[in-house]
């Protein structure tokens, strides 16, 4: 009983560490990600008779010039989406109230229809005899008395001004609010580019350290070839997923541009880049992405447009998703379905986006160390698709 209570302990207090840690742990781990990554075509180079430094020159400057590319496409358009701000304000205020006046008709045609038939129904019967009559008339003033207060209502200003205050979609859309959002998604832009610079340094120290690297192991674990095993099925299974998962996101990112360049929605490089990085972040990755050029279409374009742009972003990240993904990628995590939207939700807590970003391979590499010991192989079975 011990055992476990000291085990559960142990992990809130680095779990705890790592998210008050999170600004240096966050980074380092993503460096790490690249350097497991780059290390095959590190070692691809070498054999084509290029030295280390060179070969590790070559694959800084790709990454550099790829990081330049990327920030100079965000960097101008959301320098143009900034300009363009009042004129998307104005649009977005004729959509908004062409909706309520749409909505608005139809209250008032719903008000003209209840009128009418609180009239139909008050006006007596001519072909009803006198006793009758007198008592129809009796029941119809009892019964009907509530429905002419109901008239009533309907015709005050007070209550159309509530029914109206309840359907106005300017209390429920502010662009202000909107705008701020837009503002703050382009300081974290701008902030995670700076934030990959930082990166990319410390992965080309790491790669300098990668030949190093198995002599250094073998060393620190005293030849023990199970641990040099168990590092090297990680970062094979990292490379793989990374490679196939990075595929398809470009297929995804390219798709998305493409469509939004032919349906004229702007900013599609944009937009793309964005589907194809939030392509790695599991489950949720392809719905955020599709957020924004859905509401600029609206806004931009009209509903008839934006409608349009929803079922061609569904069309793609479904036939994608579900159709190319798991016929490439398959059984390649080892983690079931809810594992996976688990550990998004965990990795995103502890260590903000970054942690969603690598969520998929951090728990596959904790399932594989989990699979070594005797004692925690039952928790990687259950991590596990079987």
């Amino acid at each position: 009983m011990t055992k476990p209570l000291l085990a559960t302990a142990s992990l809130i207090v680095i779990f705890g560490g790592m998210m008050m840690a999170h600004q240096i742990v966050a980074p380092f781990l993503l460096s790490v990600f690249f350097a497991m990554i780059l290390v095959p075509p590190l070692r691809w180079l070498q054999r084509k008779g290029l030295s280390e430094t060179v070969a590790i020159l070559l694959l800084s400057a790709f990454i550099i010039l790829i990081g330049l590319v990327t920030a100079g496409v965000v960097g101008s358009s959301l320098s143009r989406f900034r300009e363009r701000l009042p004129v998307y304000q104005e649009k977005l205020t004729a959509n908004i109230s062409s909706i309520e006046t749409m909505i608005q008709s139809h209250i008032d045609q719903f008000e003209q229809t209840a009128k009418n038939t609180i009239e139909q129904i008050t006006v007596p019967s001519e072909s009803s005899g006198s006793d009758v009559g007198e008592i129809d008339t009796a029941n119809e003033t009892t019964l009907v008395a509530p429905i002419v207060d109901a008239d009533n209502v309907i015709g005050n200003d007070t209550a159309e001004q509530k029914v109206s205050e309840l359907f106005s979609l300017r209390k429920l859309i502010d662009f202000q609010v909107l705008s701020n959002y837009a503002m703050k998604f382009t300081q974290d832009i701008i902030s995670l580019l700076s934030y990959m610079f930082m990166v990319i340094i410390t992965v080309i120290f790491m790669l300098l350290e990668a030949s190093r690297f198995s002599e250094k192991s073998a060393a620190a674990f005293g030849g023990n070839g199970q641990t040099g095993e168990h590092i090297k099925q990680i970062a094979a299974n990292v490379w793989k997923y990374t490679v196939i998962k990075g595929l398809i996101s470009m297929a995804v990112g390219g798709a998305t541009w493409i469509f939004l360049l032919i349906v004229g929605v702007e900013y599609a490089l944009l937009w793309g880049i964005l589907a194809f990085f939030l392509n790695f972040i599991p489950n949720i990755g392809s719905i955020i992405a599709s957020v924004p050029p859905i509401l600029l279409a609206w806004i931009d374009l009209g509903l008839g447009t934006a409608v349009l742009v929803t079922g061609g972003l569904v069309a793609i990240n479904f036939a994608i998703g579900y159709g190319v993904e798991p016929k490439f990628l398959g059984d390649g995590l080892g983690l079931s379905a809810l594992i996976v939207l688990l550990s998004l939700i965990f990795w995103g807590w502890l260590l903000g986006p970054v942690g969603m970003f690598l969520s998929a391979p951090l728990t596959m590499i904790v399932k594989i160390v989990l699979q070594a010991y005797e004692r925690t192989k039952w928790v990687a079975v259950l991590l596990g698709t079987k």
